[in-house]
């Protein structure tokens, strides 16, 4: 164990990651309440419980959402990918939308011990 040993995790000093918002894509970073508009509507997600520094960026043309994290160990870092990949899913859903398959299994001679299963779409 390296706390036994008298040595302690490493924290890293920075963490970002930046999320490229496409040009047909409206987007709004406050209070680290994220909105995306898009051709498909329009996505809100919250991301108070995380202790990041969330910010809206105009270089060259192209905006960036950049998440911050100073002093995270490996979980909190966790943490900031997270939200990036989430950012992506949400700019996603408004350009090109979410399509479920359902489907009815049961292996019963009845229905009634029926479950409901997601198939993944094709698309």
């Amino acid at each position: 164990n390296a706390e036994y040993m008298g040595l302690k995790k490493m924290k890293y000093l920075l963490t970002r990651e930046e999320v490229v918002i496409p040009e047909d894509i409206a987007a709004t970073v406050k209070a680290r309440i994220v909105t995306i508009t898009g051709p498909k509507g329009s996505l809100k997600r919250s991301f108070k419980s995380s202790p990041v520094d969330m910010k809206l960026k105009k270089d060259e043309g192209k905006k960036v959402i950049t998440i911050e994290m100073w002093m995270a160990k490996k979980k909190l870092k966790a943490q900031v990918k997270s939200i990036a990949s989430c950012i992506k899913n949400m700019i996603s859903g408004v350009t090109r939308g979410y399509k479920f398959r359902i489907c009815l299994l049961y292996t019963s001679p009845s229905p009634r011990d029926a479950t409901l299963s997601r198939m993944p779409s094709s698309a």
